[in-house]
């Protein structure tokens, strides 16, 4: 009987220590993987403007507006900066939901008629958890951004000089006021 159970314990701690180390080799290959996205990102100098293509016009984002362009990368660099324990999981989280809208997907998807995306001056980032939308508006703020909505999944960003500056929405606009103005004051931010 004693052989019998001293053998079950040998099984036993062997099937133990594997899961530790397969544990271990899964988070080795997500630090490998979040490096190479992070490389990706941090050594790509120019953005690549087809990221805010209208779905039904490729090439669209090419008119998105150099000022716009110059923020989002400063943006990109003060979260590296300020927050490098969070880029990793931020810049494999981020996308562009929106940039640049045709009139056609600007209807179809119920933007305003007068709409910043039209006019290649906007784009709506996405931001599914609270701590990230504090973060991607902060940086905003910080890189000179002026206009910001703030959605529940989504932060919008325009530059269009042709509208009231140093505003801030909540969605639906005009509805829902915003979590917080970060004109004013960084409050909630992580």
């Amino acid at each position: 009987m004693r052989i019998k159970e001293n053998v079950i314990v040998k099984i036993a701690k062997r099937k133990m220590i594997k899961k530790p180390i397969y544990i271990g080799i899964a988070i080795g290959l997500g630090a490998i993987a979040m490096s190479a996205i992070i490389y990706r990102i941090s050594s790509n100098k120019k953005i690549d403007t087809s990221i805010f293509d209208s779905p039904d016009k490729p090439g669209s984002g090419e008119c998105m507006d150099k000022v716009f362009i110059k923020r989002y990368a400063e943006m990109i660099k003060y979260i590296k900066k300020h927050y490098p324990y969070k880029y990793a999981l931020i810049m494999s989280l981020w996308n562009v939901n929106s940039g640049v809208r045709s009139l056609t997907h600007n209807k179809k998807v119920g933007g305003v008629s007068n709409s910043a995306h039209i006019t290649c001056y906007a784009a709506d980032l996405k931001a599914p958890f609270q701590w990230m939308r504090d973060i991607i508006v902060e940086a905003a703020v910080k890189v000179g951004f002026t206009r910001i909505g703030i959605g529940k999944t989504f932060v919008h960003l325009d530059s269009d000089p042709s509208k009231k500056q140093y505003a801030t929405w909540g969605y639906p606009v005009g509805k829902t006021a915003p979590p917080y103005n970060p004109f004013i004051k960084f409050q909630n931010v992580a």
